[in-house]
């Protein structure tokens, strides 16, 4: 009676290419890390800085019940009594 099967051996790599990694040069890397040390060679900056310039246009109004000062954008109406 046989409870569980010998399950055949893997050569090294075909576990290697199992978890989806490569072979460069004499190692095995991940596809990105391929990528990565390719872009290096070429002198193409990895990280490319990215400039967000955000306007925010604030505008506060006087309530006319209570006289807080609030922002139109924030609140349409008066934080502190609640009148429009």
């Amino acid at each position: 009676m046989v409870f569980f099967r010998k399950k055949e051996k893997k050569s090294f790599e075909e576990e290697q290419l199992a978890k989806g990694l490569i072979k460069h040069g004499n190692e095995w890397i991940t596809p990105a890390e391929k990528y990565r040390r390719e872009r290096v060679g070429t002198g193409q900056p990895l990280i490319q800085e990215k400039e967000t310039i955000i306007a925010k246009e604030i505008v506060k109004i006087k309530c006319p019940y209570c006289g807080t000062t609030y922002n139109i954008a924030e609140y349409d109406r008066c934080p502190h009594c609640g009148g429009k």
